[in-house]
């Protein structure tokens, strides 16, 4: 909650004002979002994205955290083995958790799911919504969209975004609680240089100091 308000904070110093805001269905997400935007000026409706599930089961667009299969609940250490790390090892992308769930009954996802369901929010989602026409806004602003997410859902989405290799951002990128991973989308730039692109990553100079 600390780490949330003093984002909030560094926000409002920066003249920021969201034009949309998300978060994913976790009860902290939510919370992080309505402590951040407490802190803004205007007024900010939250916009809780449930995940989308198709007919077999299978996550097809969300921004919540990756699903853990029977490992939900469970300490880490204690499930993952000398065995299923050499699995995970081998194709860290393509590798899942085991089994179901305990409470719903959802079956662990890969970094590859996770990806997919992301940027499907993104491209079905986030790049329809009223509020990033230009046309919408006389003074030509361009829209500020907050997506409130998850540690593994950020990373994963990243990936694509700045075409680097599945073994080098999922597992490597450290991100801490509350920190800005910022990328742009350009629909004008035709090729390699339009679409979306990497701002920054990781900024969390608002937590200097906190201690927490």
């Amino acid at each position: 909650r600390q780490q949330a308000a003093a984002l909030g904070l560094r926000l409002a110093n920066l003249g920021v004002q969201f034009s949309e805001v998300y978060a994913s269905e976790a009860t902290r997400t939510h919370d992080t979002a309505a402590i951040c935007c407490k802190e803004l000026a205007g007024d900010h409706e939250i916009r809780v994205i449930d995940t989308r599930f198709n007919e077999q089961g299978y996550a097809e667009m969300g921004i919540c955290e990756i699903a853990m299969g029977a490992w939900t609940g469970k300490d880490k250490k204690d499930c993952a083995t000398a065995e299923v790390n050499a699995a995970r090892e081998s194709d860290a992308w393509e590798w899942k958790p085991p089994g179901l769930s305990h409470d719903e009954q959802l079956e662990g996802e890969s970094y590859r799911d996770v990806e997919e369901r992301f940027l499907a929010f993104l491209e079905d989602q986030v790049l329809s919504t009223p509020a990033l026409s230009t046309e919408a806004d006389p003074k030509g602003k361009e829209p500020v969209v907050a997506i409130f997410s998850h540690h593994a859902a950020i990373r994963c989405a990243l990936r694509p975004i700045v075409e680097a290799s599945p073994r080098m951002l999922s597992p490597k990128l450290n991100l801490k609680n509350t920190s800005i991973t910022e990328i742009s989308y350009d629909a004008k730039t035709k090729g390699r240089k339009g679409g979306w692109s990497l701002v920054r990553v990781n900024d969390h100079a608002h937590l200097e100091g906190l201690g927490c």
